[in-house]
């Protein structure tokens, strides 16, 4: 189930950050990373995919203003644009979109998402049950998604900022 729901972040709006924190709070840490780093790698593959295969009026339905705000990112860090924004949430799925709009080739694309899924999967699963075993996974999963969520916020409003003033 959890790989299910992650694998649909593409196309819902999905806290991959709670559902993992919550795989790794009831999974252990181990079971919990690979449920979320499947899902996650098979969203970011699926949206990837479809974003090459659909085009622009499939990217601009799902990815939209941030997919065009991040095309200013994406210039300035290339294929780490990738890394950096995948933490993030509703950017790290414009980002997929946008380099898979972009053409990249999947030998560029699969690396650093995988990598990248990993290293997320293992944070927020050793997060959910660390604190599973505090008896605060709510409040871990609550943490979980607030935090990147302000973030993206932040990072939302400056890329906003930056797009405006260049026009």
């Amino acid at each position: 189930l959890i790989v299910l729901v992650l694998s649909v972040d593409i196309l819902l709006p999905v806290p991959s950050s709670g559902v993992s924190t919550y795989a790794g709070g009831v999974l252990g840490v181990a079971a919990g990373t690979l449920a979320s780093w499947l899902g996650m790698t098979l969203g970011a593959a699926m949206g990837f995919a479809l974003a090459r295969l659909l085009g622009r009026s499939f990217v601009d339905r799902f990815g939209g203003r941030d997919v065009r705000r991040l095309r200013r990112l994406s210039l300035h860090f290339g294929d780490a644009a990738l890394i950096v924004t995948r933490p993030l949430p509703i950017l790290a799925e414009a980002c997929v979109l946008l380099v898979g709009l972009s053409r990249l080739s999947w030998r560029r694309f699969l690396p650093p998402i995988v990598m990248t899924n990993l290293a997320i999967s293992v944070t927020y699963a050793l997060f959910g049950a660390y604190f599973v075993e505090r008896d605060a996974l709510p409040a871990a999963i609550a943490a979980s998604v607030l935090l990147p969520l302000m973030i993206t916020l932040c990072v939302r409003r400056r890329l906003r900022r930056t797009v405006s003033r260049s026009g």
